[in-house]
């Protein structure tokens, strides 16, 4: 079964016996408390970081190079890990503006 862990958030397909597959992959983040929203499902491991990206829309998205969560900062994501030559800088939805 496919499993990732990124900043918190985890992703693991877990077929439902129904006849679709759009709810094939399920996600959590390390603190859904069972009423926090903080979780979900998707049909794929990329529809499941689309989902995760909406949730924490305003605070940050996540980097699949970096396998963690880049925050907004002043209205930009500011980007300087080891993975990347220098800093990038993201606008708001999360594309580079070098």
């Amino acid at each position: 079964m496919v499993s990732i862990k990124i900043d918190g958030w985890s992703v693991k397909c877990n077929p439902k016996p129904i006849p679709t597959t759009s709810h094939d992959y399920d996600f959590w983040h390390d603190d859904f408390d069972g009423e926090n929203g903080l979780c979900g499902t998707a049909a794929s491991v990329a529809d499941a970081i689309n989902c995760i990206n909406d949730l924490i829309d305003g605070y940050g998205y996540i980097c699949l190079t970096c396998n963690r969560v880049i925050p907004l900062t002043d209205g930009v994501f500011i980007h300087d890990e080891i993975h990347h030559d220098e800093d990038t800088i993201f606008d708001e939805t999360g594309k580079n503006n070098d």
